[in-house]
Order: C-alpha cells, then sequence, then structure tokens
C-alpha cells in the first residue's frame, strides 16, 4: 500500500510552480540589477589620452568611433567631432549615416575614442 502513495509524479511539487504577479515583477527587476553595469572611472592619463584624442579629432576633422557608457550596454557612435562645448561640457558629433544626424554626447559620458578606419 506504501507504494501507492509514493507513485504521485510530481503532484507534491505541483503548487510550488506558481508565482504571484507582484513576485514575478521582482524576480525580473532582481535579474536586470545584476546585469547593470557600473561607470568605469578612468585615470587622470587615461582622461588626457581621451582629451588630447577629442581635440585632435576636431582639428584635424577625421572620423572617430567614440563609445558612451551606458549602465545596460555601451553605445559607439561614428563621425566627425565638429564641435566642443567646454561651457557646458559636450561635443556635437556628425555622423556618418545620414539618417542619423547630429548627436551631443556630454564629456563625463565618454569612455573610449579612436580613430575609425
Amino acid at each position: 500500500m506504501k507504494d501507492h502513495f509514493l507513485k504521485r509524479g510530481n503532484l507534491l511539487w505541483e503548487s510550488s510552480r506558481m508565482m504571484l504577479p507582484e513576485h514575478r515583477e521582482q524576480l525580473l527587476d532582481h535579474r536586470s540589477q545584476q546585469k547593470k553595469k557600473v561607470r568605469p572611472r578612468l585615470a587622470d592619463d587615461e582622461l588626457e589620452l581621451l582629451a588630447r584624442e577629442l581635440t585632435n579629432a576636431y582639428q584635424e576633422g577625421y572620423v572617430a568611433r567614440v563609445t558612451e557608457f551606458d549602465e545596460w550596454e555601451d553605445r559607439v557612435y561614428e563621425g566627425r567631432i565638429t564641435r566642443i562645448d567646454q561651457a557646458l561640457r559636450r561635443i556635437k558629433i556628425e555622423q556618418e549615416k545620414e539618417e542619423d544626424g547630429p548627436i551631443w554626447l556630454p564629456l563625463d559620458g565618454i569612455i573610449k575614442m579612436e580613430k575609425a578606419e
């Protein structure tokens, strides 16, 4: 008779599969927070090199690849730096694709800059 009660499949744990919508939202929020990135802290020499690269790209007019920090996924822009606004601490990039148009990036958000090939 004991064998009859032990052959119940997975019915014993069936109720544990249910989840309240509030708990599901909390679980999804928790998982997304774990994927969040922390802003890298650039050393003084890295900041100086970045400033020099931005100035060179502006003065020489070559196409630059600028990486902007984002908590979820970094954004990369390609284009010519047409303006450096020191007062508002931002740069203007005329993107290579005409449909994208110009974009203003804050200097604090830029983590990497290189010459595009």
